[in-house]
């Protein structure tokens, strides 16, 4: 229980603050109201404005706020008091809407309510989240169904395609190669500096080591000095991806340089890329039943069965 001795040396402090020490009708409206609680004796509005604010007993409250709006104020200036001088009062002084009887509330009291009410809020902001969160699983799940019906129903025009059908049929996973054009380092004196260089014609380290045989006067490093993909390796990735996603295959990507003869017997292979980026693919691509003939731009279709071949140029 709050000590009465303390009450009043807190309203003394309240009623000489900026807000209330040039405000002899609040200091006495709040004063009055504080002793009539002391005295547990609650005032009715008519006495508050006979006692306070001079009115007659035939004082009408339903025709004149006059004592509804000073309370209103009043609870306005103790809020205003207590965000500003009275910030560290361990004792506040409220005034309950629609009531007469003054609230002393100790600084302990209202950081016990604030501590409640926050955790109030935390769990209900922890019920709401997992309830979120459960419809929002519950809609994820539809979506995915539905995409995973749309999936089989697109798989089966999928895998019947005469160019799918052997990928999406086979056990074995996807490799998809990026074909790389080949480019190579060349000092150039002219300008005192190693230049990164790409000549027509050269697309291997064997057709480089060819040139560099015929140019002694050049000095060049073998190698690759940075991957360049041309637009056409790269443009139809995504709808290959997708195709593959949809069918459920397992795929990596990898540069076409970096090709093992270990991928060739464990992959089956999609390459994408010039064919004169084929690299060490162009001797598999030689023993099958077309050939790309660089020199002549054309494409040379072998037919076993007929024992024909035939050119389509470009």
């Amino acid at each position: 229980m709050i000590d009465k001795n303390q009450i009043k040396t807190f309203l003394q402090k309240v009623c000489k603050s900026k807000g209330f020490s040039d405000a002899k009708t609040y200091n006495d409206l709040l004063n009055y109201l504080v002793n009539c609680t002391l005295k547990k004796k609650i005032p009715k509005e008519i006495t508050i404005a006979i006692e306070i604010f001079g009115k007659e007993s035939s004082f009408n409250p339903s025709e004149n706020p006059i004592v509804r709006v000073y309370l209103h104020n009043l609870r306005e200036k103790l809020n205003h008091y207590y965000e500003n001088e009275g910030k560290k009062d361990n004792l506040r002084i409220r005034i309950p809407k629609g009531h007469y009887e003054v609230e002393f509330v100790s600084k302990k009291t209202i950081k016990d309510f604030v501590d409640k009410n926050i955790r109030t809020v935390i769990e209900l902001l922890l019920i709401l989240a997992v309830i979120f969160l459960f419809i929002f699983v519950v809609l994820v799940k539809q979506k995915n169904q539905s995409l995973r019906n749309e999936i089989t129903e697109n798989n089966v025009d999928i895998i019947q395609s005469p160019i799918w059908s052997d990928f999406l049929s086979s056990q074995q996973p996807i490799l998809i190669l990026l074909g790389e054009m080949y480019y190579y380092r060349e000092y150039q004196e002219d300008i005192d500096q190693w230049v990164t260089s790409r000549t027509g014609g050269i697309d291997s380290e064997e057709e480089l080591n060819e040139f560099i045989s015929r140019h002694p006067e050049k000095t060049i490093q073998s190698g690759r000095a940075i991957p360049y993909f041309a637009m056409n390796s790269v443009w139809p990735l995504p709808e290959i991806i997708s195709v593959l996603t949809k069918a459920h295959k397992n795929w990596r990507l990898q540069r076409s340089s970096y090709l093992t003869p270990r991928d060739l017997k464990e992959n089956n292979i999609i390459f994408l890329g010039y064919y004169k980026t084929l690299g060490s693919l162009e001797q598999v691509t030689m023993k099958m039943n077309f050939y790309f003939d660089k020199n002549n731009k054309s494409i040379i279709l072998n037919s076993v069965e007929e024992d024909t071949a035939k050119i389509y140029k470009f």
